[in-house]
């Protein structure tokens, strides 16, 4: 096996067997680039309100930070749950069974 070949075998699955191993990778990559892009807007948000009020920098820092944090963090359980549900339910669907068989 060429090092290329080796350093490229991960891009290199077809869509079937990708699809066959459960992975909506795509939709799972763009709600993980989501939930990171919330997660530095809520620190950044954080870190200006609390450089605001200095005399009580942690303790404004940890209200905003969290504050906002938990409903991120419930936000992106409801959207993997949501994606992983949509997943079962399109290999529900293809699992029909015709006239007995499985078609």
């Amino acid at each position: 096996m060429s090092p290329n070949r080796a350093s490229n075998m991960f891009w290199d699955k077809p869509a079937a067997a990708v699809d066959r191993a459960g992975t909506n990778w795509r939709r799972r990559v763009a709600a993980l680039i989501t939930f990171d892009l919330a997660m530095l807007i809520e620190l950044a948000i954080a870190m200006y309100r609390a450089n605001e009020h200095s005399s009580d920098f942690t303790g404004v820092f940890l209200r905003t930070f969290f504050g906002l944090l938990i409903p991120t963090l419930l936000l992106w359980r409801y959207a993997l749950r949501k994606i992983l549900s949509q997943q079962c339910q399109q290999k529900s669907d293809g699992d029909s069974v015709v006239g007995g068989e499985r078609s």
